[in-house]
């Protein structure tokens, strides 16, 4: 049996979904609500639909050619349910080989495999993606990769904020003997006296 997530990127290159993680333009949501639904197929789960937003039931049916816009995993309103989902998720991931992480990234344009995890990685899921997606397989290394040019990005925020910290304390301080010069220079004219 074929691994469902390769399926799914192989459906989305297919039919032409946008992969981008933070895509600004339509937010990558046909991959997204295809992601929650196939994992809602092969887990069984039970999601409970009907309580992300009444007004929008029609979001919630589709074909796999142009799937629902909604549910994404960030709308499921029960923590059980979206943890559900990144169990499911995460026994897919943990299958795949080196080779199929290859291909599935060289089929699309946008690394689909950042955005399931970016999708399915938060503070409450991060411990239970570890155990499930160890470091020593394929996907588990992909998600180290992920996390250490994260840790990057930090790093590289945290550097750039204090020296702009640094700069404009700096400026602060230039101001400052500024407006200090300015006032002495003021009191030695008022000492002067007027022109004459």
């Amino acid at each position: 049996m074929q691994n469902w997530i390769k399926t799914l990127v192989e459906d989305a290159r297919r039919n032409n979904w946008c992969t981008k993680t933070y895509c600004t333009t339509c937010g990558a949501n046909f991959f997204r609500t295809a992601l929650v639904l196939r994992s809602r197929d092969a887990g069984n789960i039970g999601l409970r639909l009907e309580k992300i937003d009444e007004h929008n039931k029609h979001y919630y049916t589709g074909s796999d050619e142009r799937p629902a816009s909604k549910p994404r995993l960030c709308d499921l309103p029960f923590k059980e349910d979206f943890r559900a989902c990144v169990r499911i998720i995460c026994r897919e991931l943990s299958k795949l080989s080196q080779i199929d992480i290859v291909e599935i990234e060289d089929e699309m344009s946008w690394p689909p495999l950042r955005l399931i995890f970016c999708e399915i990685y938060n503070d409450d899921t991060k411990d239970l993606i570890r155990r499930m997606v160890p470091y020593d397989k394929p996907a588990g290394k992909y998600l180290a990769s992920i996390e250490e040019h994260q840790r990057k990005v930090i790093a590289n925020r945290q550097k750039a904020f204090e020296e702009s910290e640094a700069q404009f304390i700096a400026a602060k301080k230039r101001r400052k003997m500024r407006a200090k010069a300015h006032l002495k220079r003021i009191e030695y004219y008022k000492k002067l006296g007027p022109r004459k």
